[in-house]
């Protein structure tokens, strides 16, 4: 693995929240995944094989993409009631670990902090 000069800073990959459209830390945002089997999960660790889409740890995020569309149309996948019920919890789970190392990072440019 190549080593960052001294005086570069370290290369931190960047993702946005299919949501909102914020672009933060790919650790900070919580990862759903279509497996390759068609099955939907919360990816905790951000490597599991699938289709991926973005969601901030803020509430307002998560909670609002049960209403829209967004996180269907990235994963190309229609979601039922019942897939939410079983993903909400988990990604409660996740933002509560998430959101407190997040801070203002969370706020989309734009938005008053």
């Amino acid at each position: 693995m190549p080593k960052v000069p001294a005086g570069r800073p370290k290369h931190v990959p960047q993702r946005t929240c299919v949501i909102c459209r914020a672009t933060l830390p790919k650790r900070t945002l919580i990862r759903v995944v279509r497996t390759p089997s068609g099955a939907l999960v919360v990816d905790a660790r951000g490597k599991q094989a699938g289709r991926g889409a973005y969601l901030c740890p803020r509430r307002e995020c998560y909670m609002s993409a049960r209403a829209r569309s967004a996180v269907a149309h990235a994963l190309e996948v229609d979601i039922s009631e019942q897939d939410w019920t079983v993903l909400i919890p988990e990604l409660e789970r996740l933002a509560a670990e998430r959101a407190p190392a997040l801070g203002q990072a969370a706020m989309p440019s734009g938005e008053p902090s």
